[in-house]
């Protein structure tokens, strides 16, 4: 009888452990790409959260495995919006890519998708620093709350 009861708590212990866990997506949750306003071979056409149409290049500037560590925080803006602040560090080499594609596409866009999601595209007014530290900030009508489980599931953080 004892051994039914430790048997029925165990299987309820491991149920509630796993409905408590965010699975993890099987795609990259951030990635970043040069884009443009105007169709150029290589560049394929998107939309943004704002409906504006931009053409993203095929190929990934960043992803998920040349992110070191990313932290989304929620804040306000001036006009009392809520945000989603992502600071994230990159690996060297994520670094100075970032840096290079930035300095030879001043005038270009630097196109951010969050989980799949083009949430902006920013534009590139000088060389994005050769540091790993990069902030990404998003507003609604992104998916935020979605947006901040998947980064906080996949880069877990241990106080």
């Amino acid at each position: 009888m004892r051994f039914l009861l430790f048997l029925a708590c165990a299987s309820l212990a491991v149920c509630i452990e796993g409905v408590g866990q965010v699975p993890l997506p099987n795609h990259s949750i951030i990635e970043l790409r040069i884009a443009r306003t105007s169709r150029a071979p290589g560049y394929a056409q998107s939309h943004s959260v704002a409906d504006t149409t931009f053409f993203v290049n095929d190929t990934v500037l960043v992803s998920d495995s040349e992110i070191e560590d990313a932290r989304g925080e929620r804040t306000e803006d001036g006009a009392g919006r809520t945000l989603l602040v992502t600071n994230l560090r990159l690996t060297a080499q994520a670094a100075g890519r970032v840096a290079k594609s930035t300095r030879s596409h001043v005038g270009d866009r630097l196109a951010i998708f969050l989980d799949k999601q083009l949430v902006g595209a920013p534009p590139i007014i000088g060389e994005v620093g050769g540091d790993a530290h990069l902030q990404i900030d998003v507003g609604p009508p992104a998916p935020l709350d979605r947006i901040a489980a998947a980064v906080a599931a996949r880069w877990q953080h241990h106080h």
